[in-house]
């Protein structure tokens, strides 16, 4: 396996194999690197880390929705192929995010773990088996537990605003219904991580011995643009592990322009050699028009036309290239070139960047 690296002072290092001494370089932009001498760690946690294996619902309410996102990270220069991914019980519907099985250089993928409170009840967990089968064979594990209440139900499952405009305030409600023996049973408050959201109980009422709260969730005005996945939580008087209850709040907020990946790998080339040219694919909520592309490195070429009478898109592709022969653009002493990429439309709040990197050889 084929790995990034930096030059050490004094030294030329080359790209070493996976049975060598690894080097390995972190997939947040700008790269940082790192260097491990044990010949048997586990190279996958750098793809997931250990502690990012396990989540613990705690407790669910029946037939809400509850879900947890583990992300992969490719920071080999190896592309990573996914064979399989596998739950050891249907009461966790594994699914990778649009099936992507392929993970380039410093691109990521992401498995969603969807525990189905919806079918079962109890406490329950789960082991996600996910196969990588290139460039070398390897299984990843991850762990999901949690315990589905029978004894309070949410209706609907979740609140889903929808895609809402930037600047407006919405209102969303849901139903918690409690069947339990405790007649005391109450929700003390309601909790949320998101200033931008707020939740109250607007109602309380018993009937045929349920009691039954109605909850009054607010989208404020005041949130950036861009996706929202945030939980707010039921604090209830339980004096068991199961006194607080998630309930998922989604909304897209505005437009939002998205670039994929976030970090474009070009490959390992000569310095006075072309680059293999690779895409970005630049993505709205909402159709718009690209007025304008900087990148910091000359030698970065991105051969966009820009057409001003052209009707706006919801989706571009950017091909890119490096070609240092017709720029002379300096070369990092350390071999790994890293540039960003500032994209302008015709919506000035909307200005999105990538990054472009590459392993560039001296001789």
């Amino acid at each position: 396996m084929k790995l990034m690296i930096k030059k050490r002072k004094g030294k030329r290092e080359k790209g070493f194999s996976f049975r060598s001494v690894l080097v390995i370089a972190c997939v947040v932009f700008p790269c940082q690197f790192f260097i491990f001498d044990s010949f048997g760690e586990d190279w996958t946690q750098h793809i997931i880390k250990q502690e990012d294996r396990s989540f613990d619902f705690k407790s669910v309410a029946k037939g809400a929705t509850a879900e947890h996102r583990f992300v992969l990270n490719n920071p080999f220069e190896d592309t990573l192929h996914l064979k399989s991914i596998e739950s050891s019980c249907l009461c966790t519907m594994p699914i990778l995010e649009g099936n992507k099985q392929e993970i380039k250089t410093y691109e990521e993928a992401v498995i969603t773990a969807q525990f189905r409170s919806d079918v079962f009840e109890g406490k329950r967990n789960a082991t996600i088996c996910v196969m990588i089968d290139k460039p070398n064979r390897a299984e990843i594990l991850l762990n999901i537990q949690g315990d589905i209440r029978t004894d309070v139900k949410v209706s609907p499952h979740s609140v889903q605003f929808g895609q809402v405009k930037a600047g407006e305030e919405h209102m969303g409600t849901f139903t918690v219904n409690y069947t339990g023996q405790n007649s005391n049973w109450r929700i003390l408050e309601i909790k949320s991580g998101n200033e931008n959201i707020k939740a109250e109980i607007t109602e309380t009422k018993m009937q045929l011995g349920i009691k039954t709260f109605k909850v009054s969730v607010t989208l404020n005005g005041k949130s950036a643009n861009g996706h929202i996945a945030e939980n707010i939580y039921l604090i209830t008087n339980d004096t068991s592990a199961g006194r607080e209850i998630p309930i998922r709040v989604q909304a897209t907020v505005g437009s939002v322009i998205t670039v994929t990946p976030q970090t474009v790998f070009l490959g390992s080339f000569k310095a006075d050699k072309e680059s293999p040219v690779k895409n970005a694919v630049v993505r709205g909520t909402n159709p718009f028009k690209i007025t304008k592309i900087t990148c910091e490195n000359p030698a970065v070429k991105i051969p966009f036309e820009i057409n001003p009478d052209a009707p706006p898109k919801v989706m571009y592709l950017l091909p890119i290239q490096y070609k240092n022969t017709e720029t002379g653009a300096k070369i990092p002493e350390d071999g790994i070139m890293q540039a960003k990429v500032e994209i302008e439309t015709d919506n000035a709040e909307l200005k999105p960047a990538f990054y472009v990197t590459a392993k560039i050889g001296q001789e």
